[in-house]
């Protein structure tokens, strides 16, 4: 059972497996690094697992409330954890639409911030009022 990849291993089973062994008088070195291949498999399922949550996470997460860095460090480390490429794909794809969706409030909010600059008298209504649309419809705080 410790001879399958560790993202494969039945830990459950493995255990069981090596217990058996040691029972039945198999060499004190051979149960020692079974239960070494056991503890990475059961390190590696833990990490996927983990992965897999923050995907989901990220998944139900709202665009503007996802932490762009995280999120692809995440999608980095899924790869090698067994995680499957339509999920992997499906998390870039909302990472990227997040990407896009907070480049455009930050640049709503700085096109607001500039508009709302100038001393009242010379404010420019106009510029004014699209900034402040534009800054709406792209969920800039108030």
């Amino acid at each position: 059972a410790t001879s399958r990849p560790p993202l494969e291993m039945d830990v459950p089973g493995a255990k069981a497996g090596a217990l058996a062994a040691a029972t039945a008088g198999v060499p004190k070195a051979a149960i020692q690094r079974g239960y070494r291949a056991i503890a990475a498999a059961e390190k590696a399922q833990v990490a996927r697992r983990t992965t897999l949550e923050g995907i989901a996470r990220l998944m139900a997460s709202d665009l503007l409330d996802i932490s762009l860095e995280p999120a692809r460090a995440l999608l980095e480390t899924a790869s090698g954890l067994g995680v499957g490429k339509e999920e992997r794909d499906a998390a870039a794809a909302r990472v990227e639409e997040a990407a896009v969706k907070q480049a455009a409030r930050a640049a709503a909010k700085a096109v607001l911030n500039e508009a709302l600059a100038s001393p009242p008298l010379d404010l420019d209504v106009e510029t004014a009022r699209r900034a402040v649309q534009a800054a709406t419809e792209a969920s800039v705080p108030e």
